[in-house]
Parts: structure tokens; sequence; C-alpha cells
């Protein structure tokens, strides 16, 4: 059993790299950071010094998307539109597939998290942080409104603390992921 947080967050870089992926962890310094980045075959992740589900969740969340970036084309019709400079209107029906294309990202990270702690312990934050993660990007590209890191972290907390009812999120298979399909990926995550 992993006895603390930040221990999950080292277990959850180590699941990765099993996979030939290197992640890096690197300390806040400034709140109007960025969660992370992806680089080719790196994933970036900022570290929050108070609640460490946030650098974890976030590590997760981008190995879910490398292996998405794998397929690329497969994805092209949802990546172009967000990449483009806030704000931008687009359609509910828009939003509903970019929606299943992040439960997807967050079902191939939580194969990770089920690695590490073969559990129910966290299914239940890592579901309500996909919800947040999700509803914080899609303000962003509609408005261009962020929260800081501050900010984002409380109303990770807050969803936390309310134990909405949000469906868990289930881990997807990443075997036959054909890695080396990353070469020249970039990508920021807000």
């Amino acid at each position: 059993m992993i006895s603390s947080e930040y221990q999950l967050t080292e277990e959850i870089v180590r699941e990765i790299q099993k996979h030939g992926i290197r992640a890096r962890l690197r300390p806040l310094t400034s709140v109007d950071e960025d969660l992370g980045r992806i680089s080719g075959s790196t994933i970036e992740v900022v570290t929050d010094p108070v609640e460490t589900t946030v650098a974890a969740f976030t590590l997760c969340h981008l190995f879910g998307h490398m292996v998405q970036f794998t397929t690329l084309d497969r994805y092209k019709h949802l990546i172009d539109p967000v990449s483009q400079t806030p704000p931008v209107l687009l359609s509910a029906e828009f939003w509903r597939e970019f929606y299943a294309y992040e439960r997807e990202a967050f079902g191939y990270g939580a194969a990770l998290l089920e690695n590490v702690i073969p559990s129910n312990a966290l299914r239940s934050r890592y579901a309500n942080f996909m919800e947040v993660d999700f509803e914080h990007f899609r303000e962003y590209i509609t408005t261009r409104k962020r929260l800081n890191r501050i900010k984002y972290r409380d109303k990770v907390l807050q969803g936390y603390a309310s134990h909405p009812r949000v469906v868990p999120i289930e881990p997807l298979s990443v075997s036959g992921v054909i890695w080396t399909k990353l070469e020249g990926v970039e990508a920021t995550i807000y």
C-alpha cells in the first residue's frame, strides 16, 4: 500500500517509465503556470505543494493523451479547433465529443492508477478531477479566462469535498500502443 500521496506521484512516474516514456516533475515557480506539457515522448508536470493528487492525476491524464497521440489522425478533428487562440466558440455536439475524448484519455491514465493502487481508493477523486479539469479547459477555450494554480486547486479540493456523483472512469488497456509514433508531438495542458 502506498503510504502517502507524494509516494503515489513517484509510483505513477515509475509506471509511466515502464512504457519508455520520460516523466519529469518540477516545482511550481508561478501560480500562472500550466499543469504540464508533452514534448515528444516526455511528460513534464508541475507539482503542487499543497495537493499532490493534482500532479499525480495530471501525470495520468497526460499519459492518456500520449496514448491518443500515437493515433493522432483519429483525433485531429477535436484537437485542431481547441488548438486555436481562444476564445473559440464550438458547438454543444463538439463538446460532447471532446468530453468523450477526454474521458478516454483519463481511462488510459486510470490503467496507470490501477497498477499503482489496485483498489477504489482514489477512483472517485480521479473522476472528480477529470470533471473539474474538463470544465476548466472548456471555460478557457470558450472565454480565454482560466484559473491560476491556487484557484484551480481550490476548485479540485471543493470537488473532492462535495463528492458529487460522478461516473467512475474505467481503466483502458494500453497494450499494443506503438510509442515511437510520438516523435514531434507537442502539447500543453492548461
